[in-house]
């Protein structure tokens, strides 16, 4: 799975947890995380990613952390504004033909 698509992902299965908090775990279980065999260590180092630039939120920094959507995360797996480089990649606004 390339990371554009472990970082949609990803936001996708946090979001699955909705109203409750997703933990590694919860998103370790996610179906496409699971198929895809990827590993906790690189679901560990995106999901940080997502909460550095603001996708996903962590409600216990400095602890064992729990996830949730922000708003700028759903707006991306939603479509509902410019699509990001940093979950779409080459798919990006920026990169769309006029």
């Amino acid at each position: 799975m390339n990371k554009y698509t472990l970082r949609r992902t990803l936001i996708e299965a946090v979001r699955q947890s909705e109203p409750a908090a997703a933990t590694v775990d919860d998103v370790m279980t996610y179906p496409m995380i699971e198929m895809g065999a990827v590993r906790r260590d690189e679901v560990t180092a995106e999901l940080a990613g997502l909460v550095a630039h603001d996708y996903l939120r962590d409600l216990c920094p400095g602890r064992a952390p729990l996830y949730r959507v922000s708003p700028q995360g759903r707006d991306q797996v939603d479509r509902e504004t410019d699509l990001e480089e940093y979950i779409w990649g080459e798919f990006a606004s920026k990169f769309a033909k006029a």
